[in-house]
């Protein structure tokens, strides 16, 4: 097959990815297809369900979480991400000893070591085994049992506890995000895989969901070195159909022949965080106006594919205020679909829109 033109490829991840699509009834259904999603930034990460569920609102993906039919945790590149139970055993195995040793020069700057990690661990599990706990309910946990959380220490602990799979994100208690045990929120667990079998179901749901890709986007999103990632790749190879050049891959027999080719996306998307190289749909003209440094991804606005510009919200009482910056004139929705898109989002919130 001869290479995919720019706009082909970006139409196809948009597909890959259920960009605007109807097959999903739940929240925790997108999650499972998508393996992980992004999710440093709850509001963005919510809607990024909700791009993908339409007709869903941002109170049943808190109700999904708060039930715990979706988690969040830390996992693909030490970040936070939404994961359904049934793979959060796995992939922290999996991706957790990887982005752990990632953090270890840090941990020496803050004076965290195996010591600290195991009196905070013993603490915690005492303390969790009652019921949930936000934020502000650990710090005060961990001062008593004399364990400094000055500065980033409390943000290092608890990421370092969710990465050896003993917490993870638990019900909203008055609004404040909570952590519980793992084993409070994971009831079911799928038979143990090895890291050989491991590694192959992440490349194969990741070149299902996030293609066409190259192998080195499979390793930058999952956090792999390059010697996995590669023995992942030929582990699925053979259930993969790819360019002619070999550039790109992606899962064939599953590749939908249908779907959108706009979207409004929230920060952070998968559309772009999932792939290192991002040419093909961003312009590099105008990679600033997305990335303006500090690992932010913008919101943006796709068409035909390719990242046309950008938006923003200001939430309101009772309204959202919305705008968007478009990189040239050329690329302007119709304002019909501009209204649609943002109709569609305040739905989403349960607000009214206002377009400024």
């Amino acid at each position: 097959m001869a290479r995919l033109t720019a706009p082909e490829l970006g139409v196809r991840r948009l597909w890959a990815q259920h960009v605007g699509g109807t097959r999903f009834t739940r929240p925790e259904d997108v999650v499972r297809a998508l393996v992980a999603v992004q999710a440093q930034d709850p509001l963005a990460a919510r809607w990024a369900l909700g791009v993908r569920l339409p007709g869903s609102t941002e109170t049943q993906v808190i109700a999904s979480l708060d039930r715990g039919d979706i988690l969040r945790t830390h996992l693909m590149r030490g970040t936070w991400q939404y994961v359904v139970p049934d793979d959060l055993p796995w992939l922290t195995e999996l991706l957790g000893p990887g982005a752990r040793s990632q953090a270890v020069r840090r941990h020496q700057q803050l004076g965290l070591d195996e010591k600290t990690f195991t009196r905070a661990e013993s603490v915690l599990t005492r303390s969790l085994e009652r019921g949930p706990m936000t934020r502000a309910a650990l710090r005060a946990v961990l001062e008593e049992a004399g364990i400094s959380t000055e500065g980033q220490r409390l943000s290092h602990l608890v990421v370092e506890l969710e990465l050896r799979g003993l917490l993870c994100s638990g019900p909203h208690v008055e609004g404040d995000a909570t952590w519980c045990l793992v084993e409070h929120r994971v009831k079911r667990r799928a038979p143990k895989r090895s890291r050989e079998e491991a590694l192959g179901e992440l490349a194969r749901r990741f070149f299902v969901s996030r293609g066409p890709a190259t192998v080195a986007d499979f390793r930058w999103w999952a956090g792999l070195s390059a010697t996995e990632a590669k023995a992942a790749h030929a582990a699925v190879r053979s259930e993969l159909d790819s360019t002619s050049d070999g550039a790109v891959t992606w899962w064939w027999r599953e590749a939908s022949a249908s779907g959108p080719a706009h979207a409004l996306l929230p920060a952070f998307d998968e559309f772009l965080i999932s792939y290192v190289g991002r040419d093909e749909v961003l312009d590099p003209r105008h990679v600033k106006r997305i990335n303006a440094g500090g690992g932010l991804l913008a919101p943006c606005i796709v068409d035909e594919g390719r990242v046309v510009g950008v938006w923003r919200r200001e939430l309101q009482k009772a309204q959202v205020e919305v705008s968007t910056t478009w990189f040239s004139s050329a690329a302007k929705w119709p304002q019909r679909l501009v209204a649609k898109s943002f109709e569609a989002y305040g739905r989403f919130l349960g607000l009214s829109v206002k377009q400024v």
